[in-house]
């Protein structure tokens, strides 16, 4: 039976090596899986409206980008693999048989890998790279392959390499697209995060302008919670007061919803009055006749209204003119 040897021999120029570097990086999966967790992760803060952690997931993202782009790591580790040859480019001879797989470098070095040493298999327009463990690469050059053509190399390298699974050849230039696709997802959700923060920024804004318009005495408060600032608007009505509160998310607007809905009851409990409690989803209305009391949750905002002289139909109709 005749025994197959496939050889390529090639010049490693900053080119080729660059090629490798990024052919090399599609072959890995933990790049891509990274991507998509940090995608999912902006896209639940999105959601969230939580708009600091995006923008501080965006800012780290384009600090790694903007370090890759500066540092440069694939012309460093190219000048180093020159430097060490006197400057000049190595010249490599790829040979493959059943023995294992040899790498001839000029002034005679060679070194010998086993097959048990592959663990993936990667194909860019030029080169077919064997990926290796601990980020160790093998590159041989299509246009110089001889003893077979490339898909006869990839069924002697499956029969042989044990660790190689699955056994495919990995078309680099797809993993580049979906990691392109990625980085326009991530653009996008920090550009809708910006775009989201501005409007939400104008939202108290418009709840102060439409009161006014509709004759009510506005004032801007502050409270705070967590040690962190809750902007809050007091709406004047006669001797009472409404406030409307902005938090950082849907879930500490209703956690806060409920509190002050269980304290005013307990307060009321504790005065030996029974207060009637009409609960709807994100709405709470204490009703003792003439006093009411009525909270309302929207999105990442809460209207709390408690009055003594003013109906319970006129506080429905101020949280109707604000959306609540």
């Amino acid at each position: 039976m005749e025994e197959k040897e496939f050889q390529s021999k090639y010049t490693l120029d900053l080119e080729t090596y660059r090629e490798f570097s990024k052919g090399y990086a599609g072959v890995k999966k933990i790049g891509q899986v990274f991507l998509v967790l940090f995608a999912l992760c902006c896209l639940s803060q999105l959601f969230s409206r939580n708009y600091w952690y995006i923008f501080a997931f965006g800012g780290l993202w384009l600090l790694l980008v903007m370090t890759a782009k500066i540092l440069n790591q694939s012309k460093v580790q190219y000048n180093r693999s020159i430097s060490a040859n006197g400057g000049k480019p190595l010249h490599h001879t790829v040979t493959i048989n059943k023995d294992g797989i040899l790498i001839a470098e000029d002034g005679g070095n060679k070194s010998n890998y086993q097959f048990e040493q592959i663990i993936g298999m990667g194909e860019t327009k030029n080169l077919l790279i064997l990926k290796m463990k601990y980020n160790l690469g093998i590159i041989l050059r299509k246009d110089t392959l001889i003893g077979g053509n490339i898909e006869e190399l990839a069924q002697f390298l499956f029969e042989k390499c044990v660790n190689l699974k699955p056994k495919k050849i990995v078309q680099t230039k797809y993993a580049h697209i979906f990691q392109n696709c990625m980085m326009v997802v991530l653009g996008t959700i920090v550009l809708l995060a910006v775009v989201f923060f501005v409007w939400q920024g104008q939202i108290m804004n418009h709840f102060e302008k439409k009161l006014m318009e509709n004759g009510y005495e506005v004032s801007q408060l502050e409270t705070y919670v967590d040690n962190r600032r809750i902007p809050v608007l007091q709406v004047l009505q006669k001797a009472d007061a409404t406030y409307i509160y902005e938090f950082k998310n849907e879930e500490e607007a209703k956690e806060n919803l409920q509190n002050w809905a269980k304290w005013e009851m307990e307060m009321l409990e504790e005065a030996e009055q029974a207060p009637e409690m009409e609960k709807k989803q994100k709405k709470y209305v204490i009703d003792l006749g003439e006093a009411v009391t009525i909270l309302i949750q929207k999105d990442n905002y809460v209207f709390y209204g408690r009055s003594d002289t003013t109906s319970k139909v006129e506080l429905e109709k101020l949280a109707e003119l604000l959306g609540f």
